[in-house]
């Protein structure tokens, strides 16, 4: 912007019209900033509120903090019909038992967990879907895994329909070029 400023300067450009440019510079960039925030997933709760799951945050001195993520989330659930009036309790006292059995015993675990190399899932699956006191916790847990995906899978399906339609296509073709691309994928 600047270097800008100072080419416009050599015209014979006045002070009034450098500092009008520069506060129209300012406003787009505070539409644009205010655009971005808008939105973006932390400015809606449940997604600030997802950290409650994060492994690396799960530990005692964090618990309190948790709890609280984990109720407003439960709250916003709860508003949607997603879990039960009644469940909302029972959900907390089995995530905070869970902390308290399953995370403190394995706080190096979940401290040293690497977000890039490892899966959030793994760790939670492997300690709640086979535990039939945290059933509940891990069906709330599950679904809310599962909200980030959306209908990825499937708007991928339809973007890889669209790069293989050619003119004249048989359908037998069209067909079988869709099961070899699944398998391609599948394999990787």
């Amino acid at each position: 912007m600047k270097s800008a400023v100072d080419q416009t300067t050599k015209k014979k450009i006045s002070d009034k019209e450098v500092m009008q440019f520069r506060m129209e510079c300012k406003q787009l960039l505070n539409k644009l900033v205010k655009k971005v925030m808008e939105k973006s997933p932390p400015k809606f709760s449940l997604a600030r509120n997802m950290s409650f799951m994060d492994p690396r945050e799960m530990r005692t001195a964090a618990k309190e903090s948790n709890l609280k993520k984990f109720k407003a989330l439960l709250t916003t659930m709860n508003e949607a019909n997603h879990v039960a009036d009644n469940e909302v309790d029972e959900l907390l006292q089995q995530y905070s038992k869970y902390i308290d059995d399953t995370v403190v015993p394995h706080a190096s675990e979940y401290r040293n967990f690497d977000v890039s190399t490892g899966k959030v899932d793994v760790p939670l699956f492997d300690t709640m879907a086979n535990n039939p006191s945290l059933c509940k916790l891990w069906t709330c847990v599950k679904a809310l895994l599962l909200l980030s995906h959306g209908q990825a899978s499937v708007e991928r399906g339809f973007s890889v329909n669209k790069q293989m339609e050619i003119d004249n296509l048989t359908e037998d073709t069209f067909v079988a070029k869709c099961l070899i691309c699944d398998h391609v994928t599948s394999e990787h």
